[in-house]
């Protein structure tokens, strides 16, 4: 780079105080300087006095300086600086939110099925019976509940049905609620099924008055089927009153109903 555009270029830049412009300002200030000295060469000039009098052209460099200032404020500078970083920031947000929506498209239309093969499977196992599949939804606040599948499962004259739940999670970061231990359950005649977290005395108090027969409620997560969109749950209701035909989940431990799960047992055949 020769001396004299060199010396030129930062003596102007210098007066410029927005620092992330002068890089941009010294490549134009230069390309002037060499059309204008290749100017003057082709009309007989040398190239050291062409190179000069492109300089002297270009005026004070000083007075050059201030005026590109002006121009590039650093005041609008980093405001455009900071919606430059911003507007990327977006387009980054949007990309992982694209690809997000898409695996969690991907894993509703695919993960149900095969979870619920391994439920199926599983439970028929342990406590064999035949599944059925409740048409079961409940649209919450922050989450979507469905029943995917259930077993209603007789053993020594004790009905018990088992149920794969489903909650789809609207945003990734929000924690999996404690199913398992705060699900209670009632039936068609009127009975309680105290969830897991009820205490002693307030299982006693509901059976004296009637309103609890002899089950409870419990479950567990089912953490290599769940991902961050969807959590899998094993709940079960045991020793249901024979003479039930619905059977609803519920969560309401904090005062707040959060989800009604009504069951029809007629889908679902003894073993």
């Amino acid at each position: 780079m020769d001396g004299s555009f060199a010396r030129y270029c930062a003596a102007v830049c210098d007066q410029v105080r927005f620092r992330p412009d002068r890089a941009a300002i010294q490549s134009e200030l230069w390309d002037h300087l060499e059309d204008h000295a290749a100017a003057l060469e082709e009309m007989g000039l040398s190239q050291d006095e062409a190179m000069a009098r492109a300089v002297e052209a270009m005026g004070d460099p000083m007075e050059v300086g201030k005026a590109l200032d002006t121009l590039h404020s650093p005041v609008a500078g980093w405001l455009l600086l900071a919606l430059t970083w911003c507007a990327k920031a977006c387009g980054v947000a949007a990309l992982i939110l694209l690809f997000l929506s898409c695996r969690r498209l991907f894993l509703n239309l695919t993960g149900p099925l095969e979870v619920r093969d391994h439920w199926a499977s599983s439970i028929a196992e342990q406590q064999g019976g035949q599944i059925f599949y409740p048409d079961v939804v409940y649209l919450g606040e922050d989450y979507t509940y469905s029943v995917e599948a259930a077993r209603l499962v007789v053993h020594e004259d004790v009905h018990s049905l088992y149920c794969l739940l489903q909650v789809v999670h609207k945003n990734p970061w929000l924690s999996a609620p404690d199913l398992p231990s705060m699900t209670s359950a009632g039936d068609n005649l009127g009975y309680r099924y105290p969830a897991e977290r009820e205490s002693a005395q307030a299982e006693t108090d509901l059976y004296l008055s009637g309103e609890i027969f002899t089950g409870g409620c419990g479950g567990d997560e089912l953490l290599a089927q769940s991902s961050p969109f969807v959590t899998y749950y094993n709940l079960w209701v045991i020793d249901i009153a024979p003479e039930a035909s619905k059977i609803t989940l519920f969560l309401d431990y904090y005062g707040t109903l959060e989800f009604a799960l009504t069951i029809p047992l007629e889908g679902g055949a003894l073993s």
